[in-house]
């Protein structure tokens, strides 16, 4: 039984820009055109960036993957495994140091993970970051007539990601309303289907960055039945929402025409740089195009829930 979505009622309010989140801003733009320079102290400590040379050793024995020249790392970042940073510090311009480890158990190299290892680190140059100042020049190389100009564009940018940002959380709380004020029961199959997807996802993005389902597993000290248990409220809630948006979109007559599917299928050949006839046939082909029709319609309701929620609202504040 659908609620009555009609009533939701939720103001998109966007945050605030203060001068502390356009400080950070400028921040970050000073971080990104930061240079690198040679010190003139000898010793590393934390922050610097420390140009090593470096070979590893495992059982007395190099091992493929574990040697470098020239490259520099920030102290202090995290970047290697844990305790080749913190070896460093304290090392010597032009000194060769032992530095003792021991690789993760769950390091994405298993012939490694879990075994000591001993790197012959090389200091070669010892450098600091270097900020430049916020000024004309600054906005200049950022590709701006003027530092007013660039502050004025970084105003402008930070309020509208916080219109996006209010809008995008006004329609996740129209969706949840709509959802928390409908009674459906879920079927456990559906939810099973979803947990299965959703299980398929997670395998992807792990094998893509190397690491296998059963080591994610092992890692988090878990079984896959756990791991499905605790998704299954997720799941659950996914399945409603998708159903609750179905019914309202059947009851108000929501659907996407043939030339909106055209022109979504040309926008995402865009992206990919393809041509759209052939997107549109392949898509047709492996029959997907169904599926992208229904995240469209769903798109689309939750626009028109949003459309009366704001409507709602400025009926109200009338």
């Amino acid at each position: 039984k659908l609620g009555d979505y009609s009533t939701i009622r939720v103001a998109v309010e966007p945050e605030q820009i203060t001068e502390e989140r356009l400080n950070q801003e400028i921040e970050r733009l000073r971080e990104n055109y930061s240079t690198l320079e040679n010190t003139d102290r000898t010793t590393v400590q934390t922050g610097d960036f420390a140009v090593i040379d470096f070979e590893g050793y495992v059982d007395g024995e190099a091992f493929q993957g574990g040697a470098g020249e020239g490259y520099t790392l920030e102290i202090g970042s995290g970047t290697f495994i844990p305790g080749f940073e913190e070896g460093l510090i304290g090392a010597n311009l032009n000194e060769t140091i032992d530095v003792k480890t021991t690789f993760p158990e769950d390091y994405r190299a298993e012939f490694l993970a879990g075994k000591e290892a001993i790197f012959k680190v090389t200091v070669k140059e010892i450098k600091a970051k270097k900020l430049p100042d916020f000024n004309d020049e600054l906005a200049k190389e950022a590709g701006y007539e003027s530092l007013e100009e660039l502050k004025q564009t970084m105003e402008e940018r930070l309020q509208e990601e916080a219109k996006r940002k209010a809008e995008a959380d006004q329609r996740e709380q129209i969706v949840k309303q709509a959802v928390e004020g409908s009674e459906l029961i879920v079927p456990e199959k559906l939810i099973e289907r979803e947990l299965d997807r959703s299980v398929a996802n997670i395998k992807g993005r792990l094998e893509a960055s190397g690491m296998s389902f059963e080591q994610y597993l092992e890692a988090s000290q878990t079984t896959e039945e756990s791991y499905r248990e605790d998704l299954k409220p997720t799941a659950a809630n996914n399945v409603k929402t998708e159903l609750v948006l179905n019914a309202i979109s059947e009851k108000e007559g929501i659907t996407v025409e043939i030339d909106e599917l055209r022109s979504e299928v040309g926008r995402l050949a865009v992206a990919v740089r393809q041509d759209a006839s052939k997107l549109f046939k392949r898509l047709e082909k492996e029959g997907r195009l169904a599926g992208l029709a229904d995240s469209m319609v769903r798109e689309k309701t939750v626009d028109f829930l949003a459309k009366l929620a704001t409507a709602t609202n400025s009926e109200k504040e009338g």
